[in-house]
Parts: C-alpha cells; structure tokens; sequence
C-alpha cells in the first residue's frame, strides 16, 4: 500500500466514527486553532474575506484538507461572515465527503450565519494535483493540518500557493496555512518509538486496546503533575531547553514524551488525536526557518509573496500569507 493510500485509509477511519461532531466537538476545535494561534486565526480570516463590496464580490475560498468541515465552521464563525457576503466554499479532500456533506448542510440551515449567498462544492481530490490542474479562480486558501500528511511539504505549500488566483479582477489573495514544527530532541525518539508500532495499523479500531492503555497512563500522569511549575537555570543543549520557567505538564509533553491528555475532552476524542498523530505514514515536520525559505520560493516574475504573519509554537506553525499579482 503506498503512503498515500496508508494515510487516507488511517483518516477515513478515524473520521467514519469520531466525535468531532459531538459534545462541542466542533467549538472545541475552534477554540483550539485560536488558542494555537495566538488568538490570530479570527483576525486572519476576517481580513481575508473583506473587500470592497461583498455583496457583489463573491469570495473563493479553497479549503485545501477539509476533513469533516471544521475550518468551514472556522470560517462560518468568524464576525465578519455573520454580516452578509457571498462565499464560494471549495473544500478538498481525499476520504469520504459524505459526512462532511450533511454536516455542512445542516450547519448552514441552522441560520446561525446571515451569508448573502453560499455556494459549497466538496471535491475528492489530490491536493497537488486539484491545486496545478485547476482554473478556478481563489480569493483565499486555507491548509490547517493537511500539507504534512502529504508526501512533500515543500511542494504541497507551492502547488496550493499556486492555487491562488483571485476573482474580480482584484491585486492580491490569502494563503491561511498550518504545518508541524520539529520535535525536540527527546520528544522525536520516543515518537518514533510510538509511531514505529502504530503505523502499522489502518483502523483505529485494530489497535484500540493499546491506545485506551496509553490513554489512561497519560492521565494520570497529567493528574498527578497537577500545576506544578519547575524553574530551568540554564539552557540545556541536549534537550534543546531554554531557561525559564515551565508548567511541569507540558514540559514532559513538549520534550519527552507526547502524554496526551485533556481534562475537556472525552476519552474518546484523546484516542482519536493518539491515533492521529502516532499512526499516519505521512506527517513531515518543518522547523521555523524551513518554513521560512519555502515561502521564499513562492516569489516568482508573476507574483509576490508577503508574510503577513506567522505563529511558531512547540506544535507548530501558523503562518499568514498575501499574494500579490505583479503587472
């Protein structure tokens, strides 16, 4: 089985039975992309979706890794959208869309959202290969959690910039992206550790007794740690540690060992973000300055690419792009 088929068939079963839709689950994933963000994300895309006169600019947004549609409900829940605007929604994927469909529907018909006009179109689809073969024009792109399941991150970050091409005429579109930071050190032995063992397996319901043991350690471990703090003097070369001081909990997460827990999550949820993590073949990290000198391939005769903005945490990189059309 190539990577590629190891990673759709590791999603598809993660997501044929997750909660993301239950309990919250979708808020809780919001919250999450705002928490990792610096709080930014909202700012992003609200920026991204204004323009002159929304009510005759349709706004193309290309959601590259849709998933089950929770960068659409990011997108939805924005202060900007709740004024009216017409949106094209594209959202790209290669599992199943069907679920993805129906929520989607039901999200909008709640009327929780005062859209001008909505037009969704779900598209099973490469993302490479949809992003250089297609014509469409795109106002805004978003990639939160898909460019590192791909084979190359490099080229996944250029063929979606590519994507690009804004509607009406205008000067310029945005480019919203998510990729995972570099491990440290320890933390990216004991990872492989993990990942040797569960990417072996393309359900999750096929190694469910191990992550449930490992679900159960790692809360207890994150109960027992409590909110205990613990001053670093010195940096530390070998686990790449600065001086200061950390939370004792999310030093043992960040440095030696990804002990998942989350007290607002349910156990279910936890096993699902194990399983994600540990078993997909595809999941490249990128440091800070790799980012850095992909974006500054984007730069050609034709356009220009401007950092706006870019979030770096132990996770990983949020970073916000505008592309301008040169004359």
């Amino acid at each position: 089985m190539s990577s590629q088929k190891q990673v759709t068939n590791i999603f598809q079963s993660l997501w044929s039975e997750t909660d993301t839709y239950e309990e919250d689950g979708i808020e809780s994933y919001i919250a999450r992309h705002q928490e990792w963000s610096d709080g930014k994300i909202g700012e992003w895309i609200t920026l991204s979706l204004q323009c002159e006169n929304p009510l005759i600019d349709k706004i193309n947004i290309l959601d590259a890794g849709c998933g089950l549609g929770v960068t659409f409900a990011n997108i939805m829940s924005t202060s900007y959208v709740k004024e009216k605007v017409n949106i094209k929604y594209t959202g790209l994927d290669l599992i199943d869309l069907t679920k993805t469909k129906s929520f989607i529907q039901n999200e909008f018909q709640k009327e929780k959202y005062h859209v001008a006009n909505l037009e969704v179109e779900l598209v099973n689809e490469d993302i490479g290969k949809y992003c250089i073969n297609n014509k469409e024009t795109q106002d805004l792109v978003i990639a939160f959690g898909s460019l590192h399941h791909t084979q190359d991150v490099r080229k996944s970050i250029i063929s979606t910039f590519q994507a690009l091409k804004p509607s009406n005429n205008k000067k310029s579109g945005y480019f919203i992206g998510w990729v995972i930071n570099s491990q440290k050190p320890l933390r990216a032995i004991t990872d492989k550790f993990f990942r040797e063992f569960f990417n072996k397996f393309s359900s999750i319901d096929d190694c469910s007794e191990e992550l449930v043991i490992l679900a159960n350690i790692f809360e207890k471990l994150s109960l027992a740690l409590g909110e205990e703090i613990i001053d670093i003097p010195k940096y530390s070369k070998l686990l790449d540690l600065k001086a200061g001081q950390y939370k004792l909990q999310s030093l043992l997460y960040d440095y030696f060992l990804k002990c998942y827990y989350r007290s607002d999550e349910s156990k279910k949820r936890q096993l699902h973000q194990l399983f994600d993590w540990f078993s997909p073949d595809y999941y490249h990290q990128t440091t800070r300055d790799q980012l850095e000198k992909i974006i500054l391939e984007l730069n050609n005769d034709k356009s220009r690419c401007e950092i706006l903005d870019i979030v770096s945490k132990n996770n990983g990189h949020y970073f916000f792009l505008r592309k301008h059309f040169l004359n």
